[in-house]
């Protein structure tokens, strides 16, 4: 396996592909590690990888995978990692913990709901990520800077790492022109 960091670099030159616009990503709000309120409009000029995590979750599958995109982007600073964790009403204390533990970067946000706001940001990306050709989980999702969701890596593959940072390449370069 290609280390991830040689995948990202690489397709900073290499890859033009045109990803998909299916569509925009739901709207959510909820308050991240710091105790700011934030919602998918905070997020407007950036372009985005979003996700949920199991706060029960003990093997941090997930967090590990986005940890590794966060090391790789360097200073990609247009590009924000977005973490719902799925237990409601946490405290910035505890989102603190999480980010402590995957020794998370400043673009990297873990985000609490309320138990309403959760239930229907769960179902509104489980809604639009059935409409792709990733419908297992965990799995992470490319959103662009205008809000629409372009890609869901299923994050049970080796690979979901290295293409999640190839499309974001083709992506930013895109953006660019």
């Amino acid at each position: 396996m290609v280390p991830a960091f040689f995948s990202w670099n690489s397709s900073i030159r290499r890859t033009t592909e045109t990803l998909p616009d299916l569509g925009p990503a739901p709207i959510f709000q909820g308050r991240d590690q710091h105790g700011n309120a934030l919602s998918t409009a905070d997020f407007g000029s950036n372009d985005w990888i979003f996700c949920f995590l199991n706060s029960d979750d003990t093997g941090l599958t997930v967090a590990e995978k986005l940890a590794e995109v966060d090391q790789n982007l360097g200073r990609a600073n247009s590009v924000v990692l977005v973490t719902m964790l799925t237990q409601p009403s946490l405290s910035p204390e505890q989102l603190s913990s999480y980010a402590t533990r995957t020794e998370a970067s400043d673009r990297w946000r873990f985000i609490s709901a309320s138990p309403a706001e959760l239930t229907k940001a769960e179902a509104a990306w489980r809604q639009l990520v059935a409409r792709t050709e990733s419908t297992k989980t965990p799995w992470l999702a490319l959103v662009d800077r205008n809000g629409h969701l372009r890609k869901v890596y299923d994050l049970n593959s080796e690979e979901a790492v290295q293409r999640l940072l190839t499309d974001l390449g083709s992506l930013l370069r895109s953006e660019k022109k």
